[in-house]
């Protein structure tokens, strides 16, 4: 949710999203700030396997996927897994 002065605001469901979020390959999640305290919801094995960014602003999140799309913390390429891959030959293939 985001207001209309770029405010980031609180959504439900964390546990269900972050939970699916892993299920479909996901390992990076941009959260509101206000949903930090939700955390403690989510099993610490799901927890565990996902990078998780807080923030109060839309331009945090500009900055998160936009301007720094293709780059993990280190600053060099994140992996691609191997589904993907294997996903893009076949596509590839087919065009």
């Amino acid at each position: 949710e985001i207001t209309l002065r770029g405010r980031v605001t609180a959504v439900g469901g964390i546990k269900e999203k972050v939970i699916g979020a892993l299920r479909a390959g996901v390992r990076s999640v941009i959260l509101p700030e206000e949903n930090r305290k939700d955390l403690e919801n989510i099993p610490e094995e799901v927890r565990k396997k996902l990078h998780f960014h807080f923030v109060a602003d839309v331009t945090q999140v500009w900055k998160l996927t936009v301007i720094g799309f293709g780059k993990n913390d280190a600053g060099s390429s994140p992996s691609v897994p191997a589904s993907s891959k294997t996903d893009r030959r076949k596509r590839g293939a087919q065009a």
